[in-house]
């Protein structure tokens, strides 16, 4: 990340400014959108292909040039993502409590782990959130390029899920500290699907993405300009999210088995991470003034 932020000012800065106008210097509003694609990746060795989606909303942001190659940019987004993933044979682990018959002891109730292959797993999911970000705005004639950071707080959130029949294997008994050389087999679970809302209990978390845009603008005259951009925006961290699946009890032979550390029920979506990329369009109006060769100041933008 850093070599490619010092590769990127490097030819930023080398790019030639336009001589139609000199360097702009005060605050300028930009109204716009960006669009392209998006995921919200799963993390860990989860064997799951995850598919990229539309990802896009609305911009208001304000910036503002201290000198005229250098400044800063914040301002408001609210944005839509899309995503969705699958899997085959997926592996899961889970901690359970069976009824056993001991020596001396009769049926007595002992936490087992088991070892669940579910044959098919679907998920896709829809998040709205607001995005503030806090960039760096480096210009250089018509060219810029923004480097820094955008904080994410979820508004909106809903996951689809299917998944197929789950086998289940008991390979430890813990009452008695057995591991099971040969798991026993045990009743499967048939297939279920529904919904949830993945960020329930935690509207308020906030997930911070590095993020990185280049891009030109068009004078149109009036102290306005149209700008046009690619950007590219990468979660610096996981997000947890929270799915009601995780906590549920299953019937396992007659006993209660609670998922523990899997891949089913949403439980591979524990944690993840998203990122973002395609193209930002925006109309610049300017509240500056461009300094000329001369030293002469003009009211144009560009």
């Amino acid at each position: 990340m850093k070599k490619l932020f010092v590769l990127s000012l490097f030819i930023v800065l080398l790019m030639p400014a336009s001589q139609a106008s000199g360097p702009f210097v005060g605050s300028s509003v930009e109204v716009g959108g960006h669009f392209g694609i998006g995921a919200i990746m799963p993390v860990g060795a989860i064997d799951v292909l995850y598919t990229p989606s539309f990802a896009g909303g609305f911009d208001l942001y304000y910036t503002y040039m201290a000198n005229p190659y250098f400044g800063f940019t914040t301002g408001l987004s609210f944005l839509r993502l899309n995503s969705s993933l699958s899997g085959q044979d997926v592996v899961s682990t889970y901690l359970g409590e069976m009824k056993i018959d001991l020596p001396f002891e009769g049926l007595v109730t002992s936490q087992v782990h088991c070892i669940g292959t579910t044959t098919t797993v679907k998920e896709s999911y829809q998040l709205s959130f607001i995005e503030i970000p806090a960039l760096l705005a480096i210009r250089n004639g018509r060219w810029y390029y923004d480097l820094g950071l955008k904080f994410g707080i979820p508004i909106k959130a809903n996951a689809d899920y299917e998944y197929g029949r789950t086998d289940f294997l008991v390979d430890e008994i813990y009452r008695t500290g057995t591991v099971l050389d040969d798991p026993v087999p045990q009743e499967p679970e048939a297939g279920s699907h529904g919904s949830y809302d993945p960020m329930k209990g935690r509207s308020a978390s906030i997930f911070v993405q590095w993020c990185m845009e280049i891009g030109f603008s068009i004078d149109l005259g009036s102290s306005s300009a149209l700008s046009l951009g690619a950007f590219f925006d990468y979660g610096m961290h996981d997000v947890s999210l929270d799915n009601p699946q995780n906590a549920e009890l299953m019937t396992l032979n007659g006993s209660k088995i609670e998922q523990y550390n899997g891949a089913i029920n949403s439980n591979m979506m524990t944690h993840v991470r998203y990122y973002k990329a395609g193209i930002r369009l925006h109309f610049n109006f300017g509240f500056g003034s461009h300094i000329g060769g001369s030293g002469r100041k003009s009211k144009r933008l560009i």
